[in-house]
This record gives C-alpha cells, sequence and structure tokens, in this order.
C-alpha cells in the first residue's frame, strides 16, 4: 500500500500541502488556519494511514472523521450508519482511495498506490472547486 492513498481527500480541504517524512503530509489546518494570513502550516496526515492531527487546534482522528468535520456532520466510528456514509462519500468523491469492504480497528484496507499526477489532479480540482465557491 502506497504512501499516498489518502491524500486526494486530504489535498481537497488542506492549503499549502508539502510532503514530510515517513508518509506524513503537512499543510494549512482547515478547521482554523487561513493560508493568507497564517505563516507556519501546523496540520498534518499520513497520506497511508489517513490519521491526521494538528499542532494548532489540537484537532486529530481518522479520514473518515476528517471528512465528517469538513462536511459538519457527526462521525462516530461504532456506528454503522456513519461508516456507511464516510464510505459511500468517499467511494463517489475520492474513488482512487480504493475502499475495500472493511473498516475498523486491526482491518486493513485494499487499495493502490496513487501516482505524483493523480495527486496533483485531485489538488488542481480541490483548488478549482475553493475558486468557484467564491472562496
Amino acid at each position: 500500500m502506497g504512501d499516498n492513498r489518502w491524500t486526494p481527500l486530504f489535498a481537497a480541504y488542506v492549503s499549502k500541502l508539502k510532503r514530510g517524512s515517513n508518509g506524513w503530509w503537512n499543510g494549512f489546518c482547515p478547521l482554523h488556519e487561513n493560508p493568507d494570513t497564517s505563516k507556519t502550516p501546523s496540520f498534518g496526515f499520513n497520506g497511508r494511514s489517513g490519521g491526521w492531527r494538528c499542532q494548532g487546534c489540537g484537532e486529530s482522528g481518522n479520514a473518515y472523521q476528517f471528512l465528517a468535520r469538513m462536511e459538519n456532520r457527526p462521525f462516530d466510528r461504532d456506528r454503522a450508519e456513519d461508516v456507511q456514509w464516510a464510505r459511500s462519500v468517499l467511494r463517489e468523491r475520492f474513488p482512487a482511495i480504493g475502499l475495500g469492504h472493511s473498516y475498523g480497528r486491526g482491518r486493513r484496507h485494499s487499495g493502490g498506490t496513487l501516482s505524483a499526477a493523480e495527486i496533483e489532479a485531485a489538488a488542481a480540482l480541490a483548488q478549482l472547486r475553493k475558486e468557484m465557491q467564491g472562496e
């Protein structure tokens, strides 16, 4: 499984992404930072696992929780309806993530590695969406 699996999801919401080390990426936190006025990004996510954290606001979680936060929706990983919603949205908007049939503690997802071109395309699409929404 590649280091970039979850990157399209985060690239859709996190500004000014830069590759870090050990599968981590850094950018400006979409929960509280304005990339036009903030100087140092405080948000990081792991492209391989989907885990994320912000050193600025202290928020953290997994990819499903991140999606729910960005969609302004509550999420409980133990509620089947919430997991089903997240998986449905991810399959529709981010098919390159390649979700398998299982989710939860100790289980692995099946999926492929994303190329640099696919990551750039996801970031460009996210930027276009932001521009179209007037952000």
